[in-house]
């Protein structure tokens, strides 16, 4: 037991717990595999009882059409009958199927035989049955009454003869009736009334045939010999009906051993499967126990496995909680629990270095605050001067600031006025450029005019010579031609002033083009001036922009500058806090070691 005990301490919890579990889930299988088996069994069984309760009901069904044949001679119970052994045949095969033991596989095996005999018997019993209604249906006697009834008619004229016919005619139907009692019950009685009926029929026939005519006569005498004939019918009838009644007997005695094997198998049947859901409820019933039996027993060791060593370690933690850490912690499982017990001994055994360090180290601390309590006063005394210095530079880079930024609007002022300067000398450039395109327009439509003058001039040298060679053929002409002449003179004087006057004309003209060309070129010369002018306020513009850009720049870098004065005031200040919050916290250190050490002298390392 102390093997087993301490192998399962070995075991981490995972395998403890599968094994507990495993073995309860081994006896849950159990338990199904138990139910399973018996609930197999027992639908087994169950199929069983229904082939053979279909047997017993299908027979039922063929026994009752096999009656209702007998009774009414119907042949569609015979179908019927056939059907209903056809379906225990298959019921019989269904059953032959599964397996029995020798008792019940021998009655299996003789259920057809059972079948085929009933069969059998059944047969003859309908054969039975159709020679009985054969017989029956000779025993009637309408013909005859139909006969005798001619007969008394043909003899009306004769009334003793006639009342002699009708005597018989109500023996006939005394016969009828008879003959309906003996087909209902086929007793011995009503077989002597009927036969004793028949006899005194035909002793009143043989009475009254000679008092008829030879032809009435023979007549009668056929329904004599018919009635005579009946006797044998009246035998046939019961040998008939005997050989039924004994096939009959045989046919249950058959049927009911189909029946008993079929009742003694379904009892059997049932009786077993009882049986066995018993035996399976107290199977199961017992596997359960047993499975909580286990369980209850598997639990209460896994627990008893956690639980102790869990109370050691309870146990340590409680000691160490109260300061004490010389208890030494070991362990040989080798379980999660053996490793938590071995990793809590090396805790307290790091605890106790640690706490022997910190004693070790809690004086260092309280000297070492002190000394930065000390040097922290003195640097928060040549912080508090820094701190002074950097107000007055940043006062002073303000000062720098308002001045910069004064010569930085100046710049911008020059600036634009030189803005405005180049824009005004832009526009005389234009100006001037429009007068020299001008001046060059004039001076060519000067030389174009110059042109039409020399060609006016031309027009007047041709006209001139025109006119002197008009002059000389009215010369020529004489008296005719003295007034065309004078025209002549005339347009000749037109044609020299013309001449005179487009000469001017272009004397002034050239003259013109001469002082325009002359204008053109001041023009073109103060147009190059104004475009040196323009290029000039342009470079001044330009350097002006640089300037008040530069200026820019220097505005932002004094103000960072001052920003950044202003920063490190506001940092000067901070640290100065700092200063004086770190003495605070050394001094709160030196407290704090001072307390440490009390609380550290409460644990016990030895």
């Amino acid at each position: 037991m102390s093997a087993l005990s301490h192998f399962f301490e070995n075991l981490n919890v995972g395998k403890k717990l599968m094994l507990g579990f495993g073995l309860i889930l081994l006896l849950s299988l159990a338990v199904a595999i138990c139910g399973i088996k018996n609930l197999n069994d027992i639908s087994v069984r169950a199929e069983k009882l229904r082939e053979l309760k279909s047997v017993n009901d299908r027979f039922s069904q063929a026994k009752d059409a096999r009656l209702q044949f007998v009774k009414t001679h119907d042949e569609k119970f015979i179908d019927i009958n056939e059907t209903m052994l056809k379906e225990v045949d298959q019921n019989l095969k269904n059953l032959g199927a599964f397996r029995w033991d020798a008792s019940q596989q021998a009655m299996i095996t003789a259920m057809p035989s059972a079948i085929a005999t009933y069969r059998q018997k059944r047969a003859e019993t309908v054969q039975a049955v159709r020679n009985g209604a054969q017989a029956l249906q000779s025993l009637s006697v309408e013909e005859e009454m139909r006969g005798i009834s001619q007969l008394a008619t043909s003899s009306s004229n004769d009334a003793q003869v006639a009342a002699a016919l009708q005597e018989i005619n109500k023996h006939l139907a005394g016969v009828a009736v008879r003959v309906k009692l003996f087909g209902l019950e086929h007793k011995d009685a009503d077989r002597s009334a009927l036969s004793n009926f028949l006899t005194e029929t035909v002793g009143l026939i043989a009475q009254v045939a000679p008092r008829l005519n030879p032809a009435d006569s023979a007549t009668l005498a056929k329904i004599s010999e018919q009635l005579d004939g009946k006797q044998a019918d009246i035998n046939a009838l019961m040998a008939s009906v005997k050989a039924g009644e004994q096939a009959t007997a045989e046919l249950a005695v058959a049927g009911k051993t189909l029946t008993d094997m079929s009742n003694n198998l379904f009892t059997q049947q049932l009786d077993a499967t009882n049986h066995d859901a018993g035996q399976a409820v107290w199977l199961m019933a017992a596997i359960v126990i047993a499975a909580i039996v286990a369980g209850i027993v598997i639990a209460l060791f896994i627990t008893r496995q956690l639980t102790r060593p869990l109370s050691e370690l309870l146990n340590v933690a409680n000691e160490m909680a109260r300061g004490n850490l010389s208890i030494m912690l070991n362990s040989t499982r080798r379980d999660e629990l053996g490793e938590l017990m071995r990793a809590v001994g090396e805790m307290s055994d790091e605890l106790r270095r640690i706490i022997s360090g910190i004693r070790s180290g809690v004086t260092s601390v309280s000297q070492a605050s002190a000394e930065i309590a000390s040097g922290n006063n003195d640097l928060s005394a040549r912080t508090e001067s820094q701190a002074a210095a950097l107000a007055q530079t940043a006062a002073s880079m303000e000062q720098l600031t308002a001045t910069v930024k004064q010569n930085a609007d100046n710049i911008h002022h020059s600036s634009r006025l030189a803005q405005q300067t180049f824009d005004t000398a832009s526009r005389g450039g234009e100006l001037v450029t429009n007068v020299v395109s001008t001046m060059d327009e004039i001076s060519a439509s000067s030389g174009k005019i110059s042109e039409i003058t020399s060609v006016i001039n031309s027009i007047a040298f041709q006209t001139n010579i025109l006119a002197l060679n008009a002059a000389v053929e009215a010369a020529r002409a004489g008296e005719q031609g003295r007034g065309f002449a004078v025209v002549a003179s005339e347009v000749r004087n037109l044609a020299q002033r013309s001449a005179l006057a487009a000469k001017e004309i272009e004397a002034l003209i050239q003259d013109s083009v001469a002082r325009i060309r002359a204008g053109s070129q001041l023009v073109s010369q103060t147009g190059n001036t104004m475009g040196e002018i323009v290029t000039s306020v342009s470079n001044v513009t330009e350097i002006l922009n640089e300037i008040s850009h530069a200026s820019e720049e220097q505005n932002r870098g004094i103000a960072q500058v001052g920003v950044a004065i202003v920063e490190m005031d506001n940092v000067t200040q901070q640290n100065a806090a700092l200063v004086e919050q770190s003495s605070a916290a050394a001094s709160a250190l030196h407290d704090q070691a001072q307390t440490l050490a009390g609380s550290v002298s409460r644990f016990v390392i030895a």
